[in-house]
C-alpha cells in the first residue's frame, strides 16, 4: 500500500511486477484466498532462510587462519563490481528503463493468460 502512494509519473503503474508484489486490501490474496496466501508468505521466508543461512555460514563466519592479511578487494575486483553496483543503485531510483522492457512482455504474457490487469484504486474509489 505504501508504494501505490508514490507511483511516479515516468513509471507506468499497471506493470504485472507491481501487481503482484503489492495488493490493496480489497483485491488482496489474503481476502481472496487466506489460506494460500500465508501457505505462500511461510514458503517465501522458509526459501529465504534456506539461501541466506548457509550465505551467512560461508561468508561472514570467523576468519580462519591463514587468511588474515588477505584484502578485501584489488583494483580488478572493484573495476569489475562497480558498474553492476551502480547499475543496481541507478535502476533503484529510476527503473523506468527496465520497465520499459518488462512491460511489453508482463502484458503479453497477462493478454494471453485471459487476465485483465486491473486499474489501481486509492481507498476503494476508481
Amino acid at each position: 500500500m505504501l508504494f501505490r502512494s508514490f507511483p511516479s509519473h515516468d513509471t507506468p503503474v499497471n506493470s504485472f511486477e507491481f501487481h503482484t508484489c503489492v495488493r490493496t486490501p480489497q483485491a488482496g490474496y489474503l481476502t481472496r484466498y487466506p489460506i494460500a496466501a500465508i501457505i505462500g508468505t511461510i514458503g517465501i521466508i522458509l526459501a529465504a532462510l534456506y539461501i541466506l543461512i548457509p550465505v551467512q555460514r560461508a561468508l561472514h563466519g570467523p576468519v580462519t587462519e591463514g587468511n588474515d592479511g588477505l584484502p578485501d578487494l584489488n583494483r580488478r575486483e572493484l573495476i569489475a563490481i562497480a558498474p553492476i553496483i551502480a547499475s543496481i543503485i541507478g535502476l533503484g531510483f529510476y527503473p523506468k528503463p527496465a520497465l520499459d522492457v518488462i512491460n511489453p512482455a508482463a502484458k503479453a504474457t497477462i493478454t494471453k493468460a485471459g487476465m485483465v490487469d486491473p486499474l489501481p484504486t486509492v481507498g476503494g474509489e476508481k
